[in-house]
């Protein structure tokens, strides 16, 4: 439980809030799309303050698996501490549980336990990157990590299943807002799901 505990604490340290607010004074909450990672405060920012800010968010989940797996062993308590800090990051304590969408942080995550599932990971989000649809890339690449799991990292399976079940719900819980300006729930619901965005047409990463 300590693990669990401590995952999510340091997974709700703001970052992408943080460094906006010191180096322009900007709340990352209210520009943009709200959101509060890496891609926002790059593009409301600056992109030497979103790069840095990414980068802390993808370190705290590093630090993070490495607190949990010396905590704890092999157990449901300890895929649910190495879940704990992407929620943290998605519903940050800090700043009233609000956060981003969790990729960075769980990058950080895949590189500690598994540098074969990270590294494709990032190969199909490059790809998407290519192509410029990265929303739908991170989602190929989210729903890749339980199938992948038994043959590079099968000890983690339960663990990258719950992760991956998570960041989809991340992707879809905004729905709820969606129907609510008005619309079908089926299309705002594609859109979320695959391109993480209410719309294919606005989505920019």
């Amino acid at each position: 439980m300590l693990a669990i505990i401590a995952g999510y604490l340091i997974g709700s340290i703001p970052f992408s809030f943080i460094l906006p607010r010191v180096t322009r004074g900007i709340d990352i909450r209210k520009v943009g799309t709200g959101n509060v990672g890496g891609s926002n405060a790059i593009r409301n920012a600056g992109k030497i303050t979103g790069i840095v800010a990414g980068l802390l968010d993808f370190a705290k989940g590093l630090v993070a698996a490495a607190l949990v797996l010396k905590l704890t062993t092999p157990s449901i308590i300890q895929d649910i501490a190495l879940l704990s800090p992407i929620v943290g990051h998605c519903y940050s304590i800090f700043i009233g549980f609000k956060g981003g969408r969790g990729i960075a942080t769980t990058l950080g995550v895949l590189l500690f336990i598994s540098p074969e599932i990270f590294g494709i990971f990032i190969a199909i989000s490059l790809v998407g990157l290519a192509f410029r649809e990265a929303g739908l890339s991170n989602f190929f690449a989210i729903l890749s990590m339980p199938f992948i799991a038994p043959f590079f990292a099968p000890q983690y399976f339960r663990a990258l299943l719950f992760v991956s079940l998570f960041l989809i719900f991340r992707r879809t819980v905004f729905v709820i807002y969606d129907v609510r300006r008005g619309g079908r729930f089926g299309h705002y619901l594609l859109n979320r799901l695959l391109f993480d965005a209410p719309e294919k047409t606005n989505f920019r990463r």
